[in-house]
């Protein structure tokens, strides 16, 4: 007699296969949330990464030429150290109102009082430091200071100038060692062309860009990109010198009593430190969508709102002017 065996079948039940779903879907939302964060984490940080750049990349040229600014190597003709022992007493203060000179405009000078033409005939006119607190008001004239009046951008400009160096920055001088110049200069100008004997940078935005252009190097040079906003703080040095002070005994003048932007008044030979600020702006997109449009301040401490989903970030640094700052001749 054959017996039947009856072989009984178990699966999931319903309960069983919906539980199994619901834990199959929360881990793949938790993967897809976990995906979606670390993609927004990694665009945050290269975000962060790029505008850094570009804050390093404006301040350090500026920062490298406001430097250099009046550099010129006085010590190289005797005749022209007399000149500057007349013309800048050793009782006398070279930050003192009533005596404050940019040497390197006496060395550009076409003055017949000026012994030496150290930087050329070219050169006349030209200013170590100069900067305006829109844009000039004719950037390819690099020897016209004049300043726009024209309503714009709220960025600011700047000049600087400096006499050409022949030899490499490493190599030293033993001529200049406790001179008149304490930085060296540079071999050419903003592009690194070599515009002769003096090179005479001009910086501004353009197109959200900071630029450069060099009496060497006729069109604009972009430094960095995404800079939205450029201001210039200028350092003055103290004005008001004892009576009794004599230059052995007395160096006051040459510390910073305040700062201010620039305007038609200020007194540029008296600039002994330059604080530059740089708004820097990420891509499109940069700023997430929890971030509200009030994204800080800017340069000036006025309150940024904007809503191009752009994040934003304030640079700074100080620099000092070494060529500004005097040693017995």
């Amino acid at each position: 007699m054959n017996t039947l065996t009856v072989h009984r079948q178990k699966g999931f039940g319903l309960i069983e296969l919906m539980v199994a779903l619901v834990i199959g879907l929360v881990i793949s939302f938790a993967t897809l949330s976990l995906y979606s964060t670390t993609t927004v984490a990694i665009g945050q940080h290269d975000n962060d990464a790029e505008m850094a750049e570009n804050a390093s990349r404006a301040l350090d040229t500026l920062s490298r030429h406001i430097r250099n600014a009046g550099y010129v190597d006085w010590l190289g003709t005797p005749t022209s150290q007399d000149f500057l022992r007349t013309a800048i007493p050793a009782d006398s203060f070279y930050f003192r109102a009533s005596s404050a000179q940019d040497l390197l405009a006496l060395a550009a000078s076409s003055s017949a009082a000026m012994p030496v033409p150290l930087l050329g005939a070219s050169s006349a006119g030209a200013m170590s430091l100069h900067g305006c607190n829109r844009a000039y008001a004719q950037i390819p004239q690099l020897l016209d200071y004049s300043c726009s009046t024209t309503p714009g951008p709220e960025s600011q400009s700047l000049s600087v100038a400096y006499q050409v160096q022949a030899l490499p920055d490493t190599q030293s001088i033993s001529a200049l060692v406790g001179s008149f110049t304490q930085l060296f200069g540079q071999t050419g100008d903003c592009g690194n062309n070599s515009p002769g004997v003096l090179a005479i940078n001009r910086f501004y935005i353009n197109s959200q860009n900071l630029v450069c252009r060099g009496n060497g190097t006729p069109s604009d040079v972009r430094i960095a990109n995404n800079i939205e906003q450029l201001v210039f703080r200028y350092g003055l040095a103290q004005t008001t010198v004892p009576a009794s002070a004599t230059a052995a005994t007395y160096t006051g003048d040459m510390m910073v009593s305040r700062f201010e932007e620039a305007s038609s008044t200020t007194p540029w030979p008296l600039v002994t430190a330059v604080e530059i600020c740089v708004l820097v702006m990420g891509d499109v997109g940069s700023r997430p969508a929890t971030v509200p449009n009030n994204v800080g301040n800017d340069c000036r401490g006025t309150a940024i709102s904007s809503s191009d989903t752009r994040l934003r970030r304030v640079y700074r640094t100080l620099v000092s002017l070494p060529n500004r700052l005097r040693s017995n001749l």
